[in-house]
């Protein structure tokens, strides 16, 4: 079935001289069927097809992204220029954290559960109001953020859901193909934000912004890994030489300067974590700025490739839920509830 969205990409192409064979294969490497790709075709009307010696070779489907050193320099920028309540928005879940590692210490598995549950819950939420701050025009306005982030807070959560569980069960099959589809729809939830869309338009849309560089999408997500694990190993580093000075003495491993030290520690760690959330957030928003901006594929609905997806998430769905099961079965005969 075909588009105005693949109508529209026909003509802005042929206007800019790309001939109509390698329209053809860019759409069909799109998971477009060839007789849509014919119909659109046809249903151009009287437009002529550009003739080959019009062809400019230079013009291609897809523009690249901009160099991995700029990326992070803008990324920086708006950072610095949000930085406070972005951190504000990353202490929510780094809470959470927190009061899993207290109950921890008391040893209530249950309530640690409930708490990790409430973690999963209050990082989405960080998703969605961090990604309306950065889409909001009001700077560091924490007010429009929280607002329009409960708003979207049920679409980023069912979005999240379905795309880590296409990325759970992609990691099934000897882990690669988890990787694919961690960067064809690891931004759908922001999408869902900045673009107001629901899950399957979200997750169409991610594939199309990526297809044709996943290569280039993934070195710019490495170097994203990196600079987080680098900070974060100096930040741990230093909390290792603090938790050093409050035991030094402590001869009992469970006295209580030491059970101090683990606690300042995780205090630490949860601020460590909000302040890295906060980087991140602006590097992948500003990484899907130059993901939109540069592409120009149409956004098919459900191409096959899509529909695979979901089916590979819906066997890891099923593959969970009957880990949990079988999880909770031998907790509760040999754990304390």
């Amino acid at each position: 079935m075909i588009t105005k969205e693949v109508i529209a990409y026909i003509a802005n192409e042929r206007g800019s001289g790309v001939s109509d064979e390698s329209i053809k294969q860019a759409l069909l490497q799109s998971g477009w069927k060839e007789s849509d790709i014919t119909e659109a075709f046809l249903n151009m009307g009287n437009s002529a097809p550009v003739s080959n010696n019009q062809f400019q070779p230079s013009t291609t489907a897809v523009a690249e992204l901009p160099k991995a050193g700029d990326l992070l320099s803008r990324s920086f920028a708006l950072y610095k220029k949000n930085f406070l309540a972005l951190f504000v928005i990353a202490l929510i879940p780094s809470a959470f954290s927190l009061i899993a590692l207290f109950i921890e210490e008391g040893s209530y598995s249950s309530l640690i559960i409930l708490a990790l549950f409430g973690s999963f819950l209050a990082y989405t939420f960080s998703i969605s109001a961090s990604m309306a701050l950065l889409t909001s025009d009001k700077e560091s306005n924490l007010e429009t953020a929280f607002t329009k982030g409960m708003e979207r807070f049920l679409p980023v959560l069912f979005t999240s859901l379905v795309m880590l569980m296409i990325v759970f069960g992609g990691y099934l099959f000897f882990v690669i193909p988890g990787i694919i589809f961690s960067i064809i729809y690891g931004f759908s939830a922001i999408i869902a934000v900045a673009e107001n869309k629901g899950v399957n338009e979200s997750l169409a849309t991610n594939r199309a912004y990526v297809m044709g560089r996943l290569g280039s999408v993934f070195y710019r997500l490495f170097v994203l890994v990196i600079t987080v694990f680098a900070l974060t190993l100096l930040a741990q580093l230093l909390i290792f030489i603090l938790v050093s000075v409050f035991s030094i003495g402590s001869q009992n491993s469970v006295s209580s300067e030491a059970i101090e030290a683990s606690y300042i520690a995780g205090i630490f760690t949860a601020l460590i974590q909000a302040v890295t959330y906060a980087f991140s957030s602006s590097y992948l928003y500003t990484l899907y700025r130059d993901l939109k901006a540069s592409s120009n594929t149409p956004i098919q609905q459900m191409p096959t490739f899509h529909k695979v997806a979901k089916i590979i998430g819906a066997i890891a769905m099923v593959a969970f839920i009957a880990l949990a099961i079988v999880g909770l079965v031998i907790f509760s005969q040999y754990g304390a509830l």
